[in-house]
């Protein structure tokens, strides 16, 4: 666990020393935009488990406005993951949801809604309805 801990530190301060102003910048804004401007946004990896079972559960809901970004395909993963890192308060492992730019968790908490109910409360004040079987 700590080790993990000193890794992510490093990764962070390495990034921070590599990474322009205006780099940081242009992704802080990128993810904002993403966040605000649509109705669902979910940051995920391709080979994440988690991002897996994420994108199995959000397949039950009509989600019109729906952006999902594959972080290990984006050429500033680490800044962006410090973003929001930053932006949470400490979480910086996908996936992230996000639902009309409310974080929402990642996928044991939303998983852990979802059972609940509070999920489908959350998706109906925003708009979005369960799919009918």
């Amino acid at each position: 666990m700590y080790s993990h801990f000193v890794l992510t530190v490093l990764l962070i301060l390495f990034n921070a020393d590599h990474a322009s102003a205006s780099q940081r910048s242009y992704v802080n804004q990128f993810v904002e935009k993403m966040i605000q401007g649509h109705q669902m946004v979910l940051f995920s990896k391709t080979y994440c488990s988690y991002s897996h079972k994420m994108k199995h559960l959000l397949r039950k809901y009509h989600i019109r406005d729906q952006r999902i970004i594959e972080l290990d395909l984006e050429p500033n993963m680490h800044l962006i993951q410090d973003y929001l890192m930053y932006r949470t308060g400490g979480i910086r492992t996908v996936p992230q949801l996000y639902i009309k730019g409310r974080f929402i968790g990642g996928f044991d908490s939303t998983h852990a809604k979802e059972r609940n109910g509070e999920l489908a409360t959350i998706f109906a004040r925003a708009g979005i309805t369960h799919k009918s079987s």
